[in-house]
């Protein structure tokens, strides 16, 4: 009988801080973030300014960099 070796897979997080205004800033920063290979789920918070992004084989830096292709400041931060 062969047994079968069980991975573990970690879901990772990344918190950016965003300068977004409005509903068409949080819309494209969403956009940017799903098309990102990994990401399994986006929460994004106009008002705390917080883009949270989750997902397997994330590279913080990277999905920074993503995101800052829309236009707004972003840095990576933490969620509080």
């Amino acid at each position: 009988m062969r047994h079968r070796c069980a991975r573990v897979i970690v879901m990772q997080r990344v918190v950016l801080d965003v300068d977004m205004m409005c509903a068409g800033c949080a819309n494209a920063v969403k956009r940017l973030a799903t098309s990102i290979a990994g990401v399994s789920e986006v929460d994004v918070n106009v008002e705390a300014k917080k883009v949270v992004v989750r997902g397997v084989g994330l590279e913080p830096e990277d999905v920074r960099a993503r995101i800052a292709k829309c236009g707004r400041a972003t840095t990576l931060g933490e969620w509080k």
